[in-house]
C-alpha cells in the first residue's frame, strides 16, 4: 500500500497533468472554434474529442504544450475530413 508521500507525488503529478491539458484545451480550441474547416462540424463533440485526444497523449506521456495541442487539433481536423 502506498505511503502518504507516495500518495501526494501521484496526486500532484494528476494536478499537473490536468492542469496541462486545461492549457493545451483553451489553446487548441482558440483553433479549432475559427478553423473553416471544421465549421461545420457541431462543437459539442468537436470539444468532446478535442479534449479525448488530448488525454490519450498525455497518457502516452506527451508533457510538451504545443506538441499537445498541435497533435489534437492535427487529429481532429483528420477525423472530420469529409465529415461535413
Amino acid at each position: 500500500m502506498p505511503g502518504r508521500s507516495e500518495q501526494r507525488a501521484v496526486r500532484d503529478h494528476e494536478s499537473r497533468q490536468d492542469g496541462l491539458l486545461d492549457i493545451a484545451f483553451e489553446k487548441s480550441w482558440k483553433f479549432v472554434d475559427k478553423d473553416p474547416f471544421l465549421a461545420h462540424s457541431p462543437r459539442g463533440l468537436l470539444r468532446a474529442r478535442l479534449q479525448t485526444l488530448l488525454e490519450v497523449s498525455a497518457s502516452k506521456g506527451e508533457r510538451d504544450l504545443l506538441r499537445l495541442a498541435n497533435g489534437a487539433i492535427w487529429k481532429l481536423r483528420d477525423e472530420f475530413a469529409g465529415h461535413s
